[in-house]
């Protein structure tokens, strides 16, 4: 799913890279989500900006975002970390990733350890 619905402008896409329905992805959404709202971010201009407020204008939270350059709110990225399966038997399958980066990918016991221990 999506966070919020953009109309399609040059910064976003208007065909979004479709992402695995995993807890991983919703978590990852949910934290943009609240970082959004935590910075004040008016949501219902695409692309998501700082709203003209007079009495927040030298606020520390928006002197810091704009020193940043992040007047306009950047658009979510899924940070892929791969994934853990328990199949049964004392066994799992496991991929960590970090992005497009295999770390390392176990089956069997040993993937059943980790996956235990998270």
């Amino acid at each position: 799913g999506d966070v919020a619905c953009f109309e399609a402008t040059a910064k976003y896409d208007k065909t979004p890279a479709a992402l695995p329905q995993t807890a991983q992805v919703a978590g990852q959404q949910g934290e943009y989500a609240a970082r959004m709202l935590n910075r004040r971010y008016d949501l219902t201009t695409t692309p998501p900006r700082l709203p003209d407020d007079p009495l927040d204008e030298f606020s520390l939270l928006r002197v810091w975002l704009l020193t940043r350059g992040l007047e306009e709110a950047p658009p979510f990225t899924f940070l892929n970390l791969g994934l853990l399966a328990y199949v049964g038997g004392g066994e799992a399958l496991n991929q960590v990733k970090l992005g497009d980066v295999p770390i390392f990918n176990y089956a069997g016991e040993i993937a059943f350890a980790l996956w235990k221990t998270v």
